[in-house]
């Protein structure tokens, strides 16, 4: 756009401000949910097989397949230690 005004097409520039939205409120606390871990920690594929003694691509095999709890973050593999079997 050439020669017009262009802040006319974006509201978050008018001159009245930014917009403004309300949020719900917080909770206090925060519980736990039952099925969480809870004095878990979270490995790479390649340390949960160091400490298995296996290979890092069948500690992938095993999270692919659910036989090793894990968590899968984008496209990282977090292997559950202790490992606990579904």
């Amino acid at each position: 756009m050439s020669g017009g005004n262009e802040r006319a097409a974006y509201p978050s520039l008018s001159p009245q401000g930014p917009l403004t939205a309300t949020l719900p409120a917080m909770p206090e606390t925060i519980e736990a949910q039952p099925d969480a871990p809870t004095d878990a920690e979270y490995l790479s594929p390649d340390e949960a097989a160091r400490r298995l003694g296996v290979a890092a691509k069948t500690v992938r095999a095993q999270l692919a397949s659910g036989k090793l709890r894990g968590l899968k973050i984008g496209r990282v593999w977090r292997v559950q230690w202790p490992p606990q079997n579904s």
